[in-house]
């Protein structure tokens, strides 16, 4: 589907190479959702350009939907784009066309269909993003969820292979952005679409994501299934997105006591073994903190706990062998290790 093997994309500044992306390889499967995250200037929205041609990259190879960018003719790129979409994150709309027209508008500018036929297109996207009451509004009439629902039917209207999503809901409200994601998640199902959306929100990728590909200073960091990152996450940057930040209340802290942080997937995730093993191995724990949420196919969990006993080392390994991940992040000196 997508293709991208050992790519770079640079800039000139004063005569001077300034890498956006550096040997880039990744490979996006057919009716996945793909989540690429990362710091602001990681490159994202570089990666993404790549992927329908607005860029170029001067070193290696893009594929999509097996036509070379690299090598791709106006003509060839022309009719590749009109196999993929695009999702803003400031919506675009054209504010002086209706809300009808603004779906309607890369049909019109097709030239496939008749007004009959866009007629009942349109309304048939409308009535798939939830804005059949809306058709004959202005943008400036919409809430900014109905604005994100006109950008997704514009998108949809070709019928595209592929949806590319520009931080699509880092201007909405939480509640909002549940909804989009909740959209997204239900067009690839229905539809079968690849879609790949850009974020610096981990939540997001948790939500929906089927893979993850972590990006920090042009360099792909990371990449792997989901629950697998969010289980193992291996890379510094990886870590920083990904594990919860939690102040630690040390005033009611069990003292001489070892922090640790337990991230669980599944069944572990939604009953935690720590009562069990704590009376089994005579070792005391605190829950100091404790949050669970649903990724697109299991239950994640974080907690951190106060452990205090000589068992600690065989509560660690017991949770392990259940199939948690343990960090022990401050030791019984109460002194914090590289792991926080």
């Amino acid at each position: 589907m997508i293709n991208i093997a050992n790519a770079d994309k640079y800039f000139t500044v004063k005569d001077n190479k300034v890498f956006a992306l550096n040997n880039i390889s990744l490979n996006i499967e057919a009716a996945k959702i793909v989540g690429i995250i990362g710091h602001s200037g990681a490159g994202k929205s570089t990666l993404l350009r790549l992927m329908n041609g607005l860029e170029k990259a001067d070193a290696g190879q893009v594929e999509v939907l097996g036509q070379s960018i690299q090598d791709a003719s106006s003509t060839q790129l022309r009719d590749l784009r009109k196999q993929i979409s695009m999702i803003f994150q400031h919506f675009n709309l054209l504010k002086t066309k209706t809300v009808f027209d603004n779906i309607a508008f890369p049909l019109r500018l097709d030239g496939q269909l008749n007004k009959k036929q866009i007629q009942e297109r349109v309304e048939a996207l409308g009535a798939q993003v939830g804005l059949t009451a809306h058709l004959q509004k202005y943008p400036k009439q919409l809430s900014g969820g109905q604005k994100q629902r006109v950008g997704i039917a514009r998108a949809l209207a070709n019928s595209p292979k592929i949806l590319l999503c520009d931080e699509a809901t880092s201007a909405l409200d939480p509640i909002t952005t549940h909804e989009i994601l909740n959209l997204l998640l239900q067009i690839n199902r229905d539809l079968g679409i690849t879609v790949v959306l850009i974020t610096h929100e981990i939540d997001v990728i948790r939500r929906i994501c089927d893979d993850v590909v972590v990006l920090e200073k042009g360099q792909i960091a990371e990449q792997g299934a989901v629950d697998q990152v969010l289980l193992h996450p291996v890379h510094p940057i990886s870590r920083s997105l990904i594990l919860e930040q939690t102040d630690i209340d040390e005033q009611h802290l069990l003292p001489q006591s070892t922090l640790m942080r337990v991230t669980a997937i599944g069944e572990l995730a939604q009953r935690p073994a720590y009562e069990m093993l704590a009376q089994k191995i005579q070792v005391n724990y605190q829950i100091l903190h404790s949050k669970v949420e649903r990724t697109k196919t299991s239950l994640y969990s974080q907690s951190i706990l106060a452990l205090q006993g000589q068992g600690m080392q065989c509560f660690i390994q017991q949770l392990e062998q259940l199939g948690a991940h343990v960090e022990v992040i401050q030791d019984s000196a109460h002194q914090i290790t590289e792991a926080a």
